[in-house]
């Protein structure tokens, strides 16, 4: 998240599914100076961890419109940064649409080989990113 995302101060975050990745990713975005850090997944028990750890919000995306839920927390314009946890390419694609303008989305979920998800070219256009980030992208030799 550090090294792709860089987020800034004040900045938004959803991270989109709260399984071991997504909880380390909250507890991860505890460290950076995000105003709002938002946990979605379809489990309650999974969502109440996720506040205990430092989540300052959580939608159920089984009883919420997500992309709404998201803009309605982020005033209207959307996330600055999503992280997808999921390897779902329909959540991908929620994920990308509930992005500001020049937002970032980070997917970190491995689907099955020839996976593909459907875009809006037009929400692309407006500076959105979509990257693929792998075991952090970090350099473990220098740390």
């Amino acid at each position: 998240m550090w090294n792709v995302l860089a987020p800034q101060e004040g900045g938004t975050l959803a991270i989109f599914g709260t399984g071991n990745v997504g909880l380390f990713a909250v507890m991860a975005a505890n460290l950076l100076p995000l105003d709002r850090i938002i946990a979605v997944d379809l489990i309650d028990q999974r969502l109440q961890l996720a506040g205990e750890l430092g989540a300052t919000d959580t939608i159920n995306s089984s009883s919420a419109d997500v992309v709404e839920a998201l803009k309605d927390i982020a005033d209207g314009r959307g996330v600055d940064f999503a992280i997808d946890t999921t390897a779902n390419p329909k959540i991908l694609r929620a994920a990308v649409d509930a992005l500001a303008i020049t937002g970032t989305c980070a997917v970190v979920g491995i689907p099955a080989m020839g996976t593909e998800v459907a875009l809006d070219v037009q929400g692309q256009l407006v500076g959105k990113r979509l990257v693929g980030v792998t075991m952090g992208d970090g350099e473990p030799r220098t740390g």
